[in-house]
């Protein structure tokens, strides 16, 4: 049995992990289109205040781990461009290597996650203005505010 997860954050790891506990000769692969390994994705705004905290300091585990201790083929920045259902398959683009490739399945589990919720206001749209959804938005915001230095922030939502 092979199975595909799109997305490798913690529902993504947590599936494929589950798969590799019940069924330890399944071949489970994730497919996450960053370039982090699963994190704690609540800890992101705590981490904006730690300058000499690294985002990555929020992984859950090591790429090393996943892979040589759960048995996990986990590929990074590896992004899902197509589903096709009919004939069990994703159309993958390997961002790491250039190149794209089809990948097929017995089961596909989808973790990929929501998009932020974009306030639709005046000044929602501003350079100083950051949503939250990747380590990559974190980075963002971290250098924005370790950089400029604002006298005040406001975080909404949990």
């Amino acid at each position: 049995m092979k199975a595909i997860i799109i997305g490798g954050v913690a529902g993504g790891l947590s599936a494929a992990s589950q798969i590799k506990r019940l069924a330890p000769k399944a071949r489970a692969v994730v497919l996450e289109k960053t370039r982090d390994v699963s994190y704690a994705a609540c800890g992101m705004p705590y981490n904006l205040f730690y300058h000499d905290a690294p985002v990555e300091s929020m992984y859950a585990m090591s790429y090393d781990s996943i892979v040589n201790d759960r048995k996990i083929d986990y590929r990074l920045r590896n992004e899902v461009k197509v589903i096709d259902p009919k004939r069990q398959t994703v159309r993958v683009i390997d961002h790491e290597n250039g190149r794209e490739y089809e990948e097929g399945y017995d089961f596909l589990v989808y973790a990929a996650g929501n998009h932020p919720n974009r306030l639709d206001r005046p000044g929602f749209d501003d350079d100083d203005v950051f949503y939250f959804k990747t380590l990559d938005d974190t980075r963002r915001t971290k250098a924005f505010l370790h950089e400029r230095k604002p006298r005040t922030a406001v975080l909404i939502g949990a």
